[in-house]
């Protein structure tokens, strides 16, 4: 696609590329940024590619923008082997199990990322097996949340045994009481209250035991 043309379907590009040029460390992109409120291919190269070579950026969110497994597939490309983003929040972006795949994939590799943000997806427990299986290896992320996900006791108890061998996950955030109680009730856990956070589970050897005797 010609730049014009990218110009003219993408008003985003302006913001962006300023946002760039003035060497943000944060970038924020919404929905209402986008034709029909969702990022499409060219969309997605063009952020991945500037992302590629930048070296300020080190939060993106990208709220409730609607795109498919091939953003994933790009972005956790960019994961693999961007050495500066330490947040990225996805909350509301449409993502599946087979894009939370290709983001856990690179979750593997990556050792910058510290938080995540995947709230009100369509993660269920197939997908949050994937994030269990890369916080095995993994040894920066400190923030994680997965909040309103389609995810069943199950899936939060392969979340937990994946945190028997992760001592630097510090966080699970539950925004609401709700959320709260649902977890409770999964794996038996008691959440402290962060008036800043939210719920949060805070990583001790003592409630991770609970979390496993409840599961049995």
């Amino acid at each position: 696609m010609e730049s014009d043309e990218l110009d003219e379907r993408f008003e985003w590009k302006h913001a962006f590329n300023e946002d760039i040029q003035n060497k943000k460390r944060v970038i924020r992109l919404r929905d209402w940024d986008f034709p029909s409120r969702v990022a499409n291919s060219a969309a997605v190269q063009y952020i991945t590619n500037v992302l590629q070579t930048n070296d300020t950026v080190e939060v993106l969110r990208l709220d409730c923008v609607r795109f498919s497994e091939e953003f994933c597939a790009h972005f956790a490309h960019l994961l693999q082997y961007n050495n500066l983003i330490e947040g990225l929040w996805l909350p509301g972006c449409g993502i599946d199990e087979k894009g939370v795949q290709h983001l856990a994939a690179a979750l593997q590799i990556n050792t910058t990322l510290k938080v995540l943000t995947l709230d009100s997806n369509k993660i269920n427990d197939a997908g949050v097996q994937h994030l269990a299986a890369a916080l095995h290896n993994n040894s920066t992320l400190r923030h994680l949340s997965i909040n309103e996900n389609p995810i069943s006791r199950s899936g939060w108890k392969s979340l937990v045994e994946s945190l028997e061998n992760n001592t630097t996950l510090e966080y699970i955030h539950l925004l609401d009481e709700r959320n709260k109680q649902m977890f409770e009730d999964a794996v038996g856990l008691k959440f402290l209250h962060s008036k800043r956070y939210g719920w949060r589970y805070t990583h001790s050897k003592y409630f991770l035991s609970e979390m496993q005797q409840s599961l049995v």
